[in-house]
């Protein structure tokens, strides 16, 4: 029987998530390229990427121990995802592929799957490093513009390439369930790199299993789990579906209460890397009052401009 117990706790924890922390997910991965073009610029300091490596505690120690928690309860471009391929399903829009060659399918899938590393690679090697400049919005701030409550930016931020971009991911959605996530999100080429080691794995074992495949079929990454006993690699997003779905209870964590372990732990580390940033900000901003001794701004006018997560562009 379906274990709905487990989804109510993810879609609880993906709406909470959607409300306090839905930029998240775009933050970690400017962190990383933040990182890197200092790298690159060969500036690189501890003052000069303490911001990031603070952000990046959020999500990058969690994947690395128990796996990618983060993608599957806590990013809020998955939770929209989840949601549209809910709602196609229940409109009938969502088995278009059922009536396709499963063989092909599978094959595409693959094939697909390796992309979002091939995404990672262009903006490592041609963004990160200054070779090429990338100064218009991308899907990621035009989807931030809609979410704010009470604001209603117009159609026109659809009508730019992050606009257009925003919107064939949100079509691929409907088609294909998790669709960014699977074949183009950077960032989870990153954290498919860094969670292969995890020690939480759900496993299902063959003696018990009764050949039936809906782990197959309702898994968001699309994982083939017919002939495994141990989800490996790094495209598992303990979504869960796996588990939930299993008529036998076979496909569980191989260890007890791992669900709440791996909740637990991506809790406790967004949370420190939210004090970490805020204590780091308020050291930062008495500085720039001058109220840290010895140290103060000289009299003068300091001007700039800053992009926000939304769009927002700020000129001080």
């Amino acid at each position: 029987m379906k274990n709905r117990k487990n989804n109510w706790i993810k879609i609880v924890i993906q709406l909470l998530s959607f409300i306090l922390i839905p930029e998240l997910f775009v933050t970690g991965f400017t962190a990383i390229g933040d990182i890197f073009s200092q790298i690159y610029a060969g500036s690189i300091s501890w003052e000069s990427v303490r911001y990031s490596v603070y952000v990046l505690i959020a999500t990058v120690p969690g994947s690395v121990l128990v796996g990618r928690f983060f993608c599957g309860f806590f990013c809020s471009f998955g939770a929209v995802q989840d949601f549209l391929w809910f709602a196609a399903r229940k409109l009938g829009k969502g088995s278009w592929r059922r009536n396709r060659n499963p063989e092909i399918y599978k094959k595409a899938d693959r094939v697909l799957k390796l992309a979002k590393y091939g995404v990672l690679v262009y903006f490592v090697i041609f963004i990160w490093s200054g070779v090429l400049t990338w100064k218009k919005q991308g899907p990621w701030e035009i989807f931030g513009q809609y979410i704010v409550p009470g604001h209603w930016p117009g159609v026109k931020p659809l009508c730019s390439v992050g606009g257009i971009l925003l919107l064939v991911i949100l079509a691929g959605s409907v088609l294909v369930k998790r669709f960014f996530c699977r074949y183009f999100c950077p960032m989870g080429a990153v954290y498919a790199l860094i969670s292969r080691g995890a020690f939480l794995k759900i496993e299902k074992p063959g003696r018990e299993c009764s050949a039936c495949s809906l782990c197959t079929a309702k898994c968001s990454m699309g994982i083939d789990f017919t002939k495994k006993e141990q989800v490996t690699g790094g495209e598992c997003i303990a979504c869960q579906q796996c588990i939930s779905w299993c008529p036998k209870g076979n496909a569980h964590f191989g260890i007890k209460y791992g669900m709440v372990i791996g909740v637990l732990l991506t809790c406790v580390m967004i949370g420190a890397s939210r004090l970490l940033t805020a204590r780091s900000y308020t050291k930062d901003r008495n500085i720039a009052g001058g109220v840290v001794e010895g140290f103060r701004y000289k009299d003068g006018t300091y001007t700039g401009t800053g992009e926000g997560y939304r769009g927002a562009i700020v000129s001080l």
